[in-house]
């Protein structure tokens, strides 16, 4: 996770959107906001936590292990065109810095 903005309490992320509906993983408080944006590898898998507030959301794992949910299809530094994401996979692009992924389940 890379540190892409912070600002004050009704402060948005790079895209405009507050953090709970952003595509940043977002820390907010009373009187501030921190935005960052994932740093996934092509091709490799990652675990999903959305439940420990603690930890990283997202932990790189082996393809082959059960608790791998998502794999990054393919990333284009510098773009944030989800066209270029090929059918049924999700985009997620990031405006700050210019960065899409591709994800798809890890079957």
């Amino acid at each position: 996770m890379a540190l892409v903005c912070r600002g004050g309490a009704n402060a948005n992320c790079p895209d405009g959107k507050g953090h709970d509906t952003t595509d940043y993983t977002s820390l907010f408080w009373d009187n501030g906001i921190m935005c960052f944006a994932a740093n996934f590898l092509e091709g490799k898998c990652y675990v999903v936590n959305m439940t420990d507030p603690s930890t990283s959301p997202f932990t790189r794992e082996d393809c082959n292990d059960p608790g791998a949910k998502v794999k990054v299809v393919q990333r284009f530094d510098g773009s944030t065109d989800t066209t270029q994401c090929a059918p049924g996979t999700k985009p997620i692009a990031y405006k700050q810095p210019a960065r899409l992924y591709c994800l798809e389940p890890v079957q």
